[in-house]
């Protein structure tokens, strides 16, 4: 395995674990016992994956600088701008865990804002420096955090 590619996975792995420590906290709120909490973090990693894979093609669609470098260029942009989840998982955990202060859901929103905000700065870097390119990360982002919340008050619902 070649060193892009053994990145690529250490990085996966890394957001991987930061969405699951996320959901798995959020799912402690929005859910009552342990199958609900697991419910919620299955279905919430699950769609924090297709959340990421939508971010990867809506910056492949918007830069096309990165299209040069096919699909992985673009993945590779939205994985080091989702590292930025690696102190927000941490401190949600620490938070929770450590003080009894529920915050997972502002946490993941913060977490997935920043990252939108390092997507778009590593865009721009890789696209030539345009400003033009932070607008889709930063929107796609926010459509990100949004169907979170969704996704927590539809959970929150349906088991409630």
């Amino acid at each position: 395995m070649d060193r892009a590619k053994t990145e690529r996975a250490a990085n996966g792995l890394v957001i991987l674990a930061c969405f699951a420590i996320l959901a798995w906290l959020n799912g402690r709120y929005v859910g009552s016992g342990a199958g609900q909490v697991a419910a919620f973090t299955a279905i919430g990693l699950a769609v924090a994956a297709a959340l990421t894979a939508a971010l990867a093609g809506l910056v492949y669609a918007s830069a096309p600088a990165l299209r040069a470098a096919g699909f992985s260029g673009a993945w590779d942009a939205v994985a080091r701008g989702f590292l930025t989840l690696v102190p927000f998982a941490l401190l949600a955990l620490l938070a929770d865990l450590a003080f009894g202060w529920y915050a997972a859901t502002a946490f993941m929103q913060a977490a997935v804002m920043t990252s939108g905000a390092a997507m778009g700065a590593e865009v721009m870097r890789r696209s030539g420096q345009r400003i033009l390119h932070m607008i889709a990360p930063v929107l796609g982002a926010f459509a990100f955090s949004v169907a979170w919340i969704g996704l927590s008050a539809l959970f929150t619902e349906a088991v409630g």
